[in-house]
């Protein structure tokens, strides 16, 4: 063998091309200049190269994006790969396949020299005549080699067909086995999952029965308690009640030994109330019990007649127990009652105190509370009816400038609302009036305003696409909504904020309308907001 070249098989569905290129080193692509060239779209220009050595055929991808398939098997970039007799090659996705073979160029066969015939007459060698069955059957030799590659390479593709259907087959029952894993795991996790279920449920029942039987028992230990609280506490009041009769009743005859030679009057009625409050701080919350500082005995009342005693007798009280009779009081010119000055008589100690249960002293002060008013209210009443005379002209009323100003006194004042302020910029220009502090100051300071009428201009009419016409006659709105709102804060009345309240939200919701036209939109007016927030922040925090 002297040489070799490369032989190249092209098989597609018009069948099957033999290329003989006499180079044992060529190019395959699209491009005219290759050795064999393929016109596909997959196919690069310069796509695969193939050369002839020792003995073997190599090929190599020249880098291509569509890549070099060999047997079914792409290859790797610019590597050498072995391609034996009835290897497949394809690049990228054309549907024609390549078959490579050596060409081999055998050297002439020197025969040896045939013995001379005799010459003829003439001297010339008769021609030799050809063999016509000979050429015939070189010419089947060669088809039956043609055919025999063809089916060679049908073989070879058929069991490369075969190979892939076992190995998908393979694959298809690993991929089974996995499945039948997964199930089985599925399988087994659902059975841990409804044991771990009923488990939880029997503990949730166990703990629900633990639970109302304590419940139960609490209840009843509860009960138990306040009815031993309750039977307590109505022992406790029926001895309260038992030692305040006996007390109010010694202190009714005490005073009323005092008081039988005294004129009625107001201060009476306050010695009664404060000698009723410290009986039953004594007897009820266990206070220590007040000294009376001894008084002087009150000098002699003049004698009267009868008729001006029994006149006296007719006034009664039922604000004081034990009092029977009232002095009859003496008029001046003037018109002012005068009194005659007595003394109050020395009142004996009560040297009793009432141990009261700690629990109970809520009840003793709600108790002390009702009798306390029930006390007043019978002493407005006898005051209001005349029982009492009056010692001058203040507390009588009988001036006119008095009734002004009884009655101006009884005219309701408006009241101040003061909200608790906090921090912090609310959504709403209401709010932030109510409870942001220095909301307004800031907002109609000279300064602030010019700031913000900069800065909102600036982003509205460079982000926002606004006219500047209309972020002019918006902020001109806004100026007079702060100043329509000021007026309304100051006119609210503290004892019923919420009608002014209300009449800032509705005048804040009619300029709301007012910016969603001129804004063409929320999101603009969401912008907004926003945008105001963050400015008040930063003044806010520079301050």
């Amino acid at each position: 063998m002297s040489g070799a070249s490369l032989k190249v098989k092209i098989f597609d569905s018009s069948g099957t091309q033999v290329v003989p290129v006499a180079k044992s080193n060529l190019t395959v692509g699209s491009a005219k200049h290759c050795d064999v060239v393929l016109e596909h779209a997959t196919v690069q220009s310069e796509h695969l190269r193939a050369w002839f050595d020792a003995g073997r055929i190599w090929i190599q991808d020249l880098g291509t994006q569509s890549g070099t398939f060999l047997n079914g098997i792409r290859l790797p970039s610019l590597k050498p790969m072995l391609v034996r007799e009835l290897d497949v090659v394809r690049l990228g996705d054309n549907p024609a396949t390549l078959g490579m073979e050596a060409n081999l160029v055998r050297a002439p066969i020197v025969k040896p020299a045939a013995p001379v015939d005799e010459v003829t007459q003439s001297g010339v060698k008769p021609a030799v005549p050809k063999d016509a069955e000979l050429e015939k059957k070189r010419d089947e030799l060669a088809k039956i080699r043609r055919e025999l590659a063809e089916l060679k390479l049908q073989l070879q593709m058929g069991r490369l067909d075969k190979e892939s259907e076992d190995e998908a087959h393979r694959h298809l029952s690993v991929m089974r086995n996995e499945v039948q894993n997964l199930q089985d795991q599925k399988a087994r996790l659902e059975r841990t999952l409804k044991q771990m279920e009923q488990q939880r449920q029997t503990q949730l029942d166990a703990l629900e029965k633990e639970l109302a039987e304590r419940k139960a028992a609490s209840l009843a230990q509860l009960k138990n308690l306040m009815d031993h609280e309750m039977s307590k506490l109505a022992e406790w009041k029926m001895q309260v009640i038992q030692d305040i009769r006996r007390d109010v009743h010694t202190l009714s005859q005490q005073k009323a030994k005092a008081w039988v030679t005294r004129p009625l009057s107001q201060d009476m009625i306050l010695e009664w109330e404060a000698d009723i409050q410290s009986l039953m701080r004594r007897v009820m919350l266990g206070e220590k019990e007040e000294v009376a500082e001894p008084v002087t005995e009150a000098p002699p009342v003049p004698k009267k007649s009868r008729d001006e005693r029994s006149e006296s007798m007719r006034v009664a009280t039922g604000s004081m127990p034990g009092r029977s009779q009232v002095t009859q009081t003496e008029t001046t010119r003037t018109g002012i009652t005068s009194h005659t000055s007595l003394t109050h008589t020395p009142v004996p100690k009560i040297r009793r105190r009432i141990p009261i249960p700690a629990k109970n002293t809520q009840m003793a002060k709600m108790i002390l509370m009702v009798l306390l008013v029930g006390g007043l209210i019978a002493a407005a009443v006898l005051f209001k009816k005349g029982f009492f005379p009056v010692r001058d002209r203040a507390l009588a009323g009988e001036s006119s400038g008095s009734s002004s100003t009884r009655s101006q006194a009884s005219a309701p004042q408006k009241k101040r609302y003061e909200p608790i302020q906090t921090k912090g910029f609310r959504k709403s220009y209401t709010d932030n009036i109510l409870f942001t502090p220095n909301f307004l100051e800031m907002e109609t300071s000279p300064s602030y305003r010019t700031q913000w009428q900069a800065e909102f201009t600036k982003m509205a009419t460079s982000d926002w696409k606004v006219d500047p016409s209309t972020a002019k006659i918006l902020m001109e709105r806004e100026s007079t909504l702060l100043a329509d709102l000021k007026r309304l804060r100051e006119s609210i009345d503290g004892n019923q904020e919420q009608p002014g309240i209300q009449a800032m939200r509705e005048r804040e919701a009619a300029f709301q309308m007012e910016l969603n036209t001129l804004l063409k939109g929320k999101s603009l007016n969401e912008k907004f907001v926003k945008l105001k927030k963050n400015f008040f922040a930063r003044l806010q925090a520079k301050k």
